[in-house]
């Protein structure tokens, strides 16, 4: 039996080749797929080097143009709105310049950030909370900002 660390891993890459692949008149490379998931990665460490976060509490996904970046951080399960905001809008600052660097990252259109708690207060932490999503969308200015409904 596989165990469910294993399975959401397997799933995650699954769902990240689906997703790359939507829109695409030609079926995906595989070296594509690979290079695309790698180049994920570089933003995910982007980020957890920027706010000091450990290996494994920030995971991105996404598409052509859609990026969804979460962070899992228990320190935020008392955290205000203001709070959130400024995390939100950190992520998406220690992503932009990644985002720039990388060709294949020129038509994402919308980042959202989801921040992730633990639904519990005491260790080990089985399950995560999702707090808060903010929606930031790429201006004229090629500069992502936050979007207000």
């Amino acid at each position: 039996m596989i165990s469910p660390p294993v399975r959401r891993v397997l799933l995650m890459g699954v769902a990240i080749a689906c997703l790359a692949a939507c829109g695409s008149r030609e079926p995906p490379s595989l070296s594509g797929f690979l290079q695309y998931v790698s180049d994920l990665d570089a933003i995910g460490l982007a980020i957890s080097r920027s706010l000091e976060y450990p290996q494994g509490r920030v995971k991105v996904s996404g598409n052509r143009t859609y990026l969804h970046v979460s962070v899992f951080d228990p320190k935020l399960v008392e955290a205000d709105p203001a709070t959130l905001d400024r995390v939100a809008r950190a992520v998406v600052a220690a992503a932009e310049p990644v985002i720039a660097a990388h060709t294949e990252f020129s038509t994402i259109q919308v980042i959202t950030v989801g921040i992730h708690h633990p639904s519990g207060f005491s260790p080990p932490i089985r399950e995560w909370h999702s707090e808060n999503v903010i929606e930031f969308r790429r201006g004229s200015d090629q500069r992502f900002t936050v979007y207000v409904d």
